[in-house]
């Protein structure tokens, strides 16, 4: 039986810390946005916002098992290739998918939330930008930064957008523009800062990468 000592649970810590922030600083988006939207909108606009949120994060739950699964197999083979093939594939299916949410919106939101929620469907569509920006922000995260061991960078443009959004949200409320629909598309200026961040970083490291797999980049 090893008993580590002070110090090694000390550096244990240190070293996973960053993987700690990087989990904590991703919710911040959501948590902050819900404490201000129930601060400062009435109980049917909270109900609108959860509504169309809680389908934002079920269609976002689809990229998981594709940057998840990915993972392993970029930390073995550091793979840039296989990150722009994947976004190749999948990002007309997301164009294509956005495009069905934009014309049906009353439509989903009826069926999910019952036709009291139809009046939300330009609130729904206000994500758009978010949903399709979020998917190649994933991409180029953990599978992508952390696959070359740039676990600081990835994190760090996580806490750098998530300040981003809070002082986003506060200028919205200080110039009297704090709505549902300029919330949403807040979110999704800031995912997208958050992807420039990253794109960034991996043209900047694209040799730490497979050197057969950057050629382009």
């Amino acid at each position: 039986l090893y008993i580590y000592n002070f110090k090694s649970i000390l550096m244990r810590i240190k070293a996973s810390s960053i993987y700690f922030l990087s989990d904590v600083s991703s919710t911040i988006f959501t948590i902050f946005n819900t404490i201000l939207v129930g601060v400062y909108m009435n109980v049917v606009q909270v109900a609108d916002w959860t509504m169309c949120l809680n389908i934002v994060s079920g269609i976002q739950m689809l990229y998981s098992p594709i940057t998840g699964g990915i993972y392993p197999y970029m930390i073995k083979n550091k793979n840039l290739f296989l990150i722009r093939k994947i976004l190749v594939i999948i990002m007309p299916l997301i164009f294509l998918g956005c495009v069905i949410l934009y014309v049906f919106s009353p439509f989903i939101l009826s069926v999910v939330g019952g036709e009291k929620y139809i009046k939300d469907a330009d609130l729904l569509r206000a994500f758009i930008p978010l949903i399709i920006i979020s998917f190649p922000t994933l991409l180029l995260g953990w599978p992508c930064l952390g696959a070359i061991e740039k676990q600081n960078e990835n994190t760090y443009t996580t806490l750098i957008a998530s300040f981003i959004q809070i002082f986003g949200l506060i200028s919205l409320v200080y110039f009297d523009l704090f709505e549902l629909i300029n919330i949403a598309l807040l979110r999704g200026i800031t995912e997208l800062l958050l992807l420039i961040m990253r794109l960034f970083f991996v043209a900047k490291n694209r040799k730490l990468f497979n050197k057969n797999t950057y050629l382009g980049i």
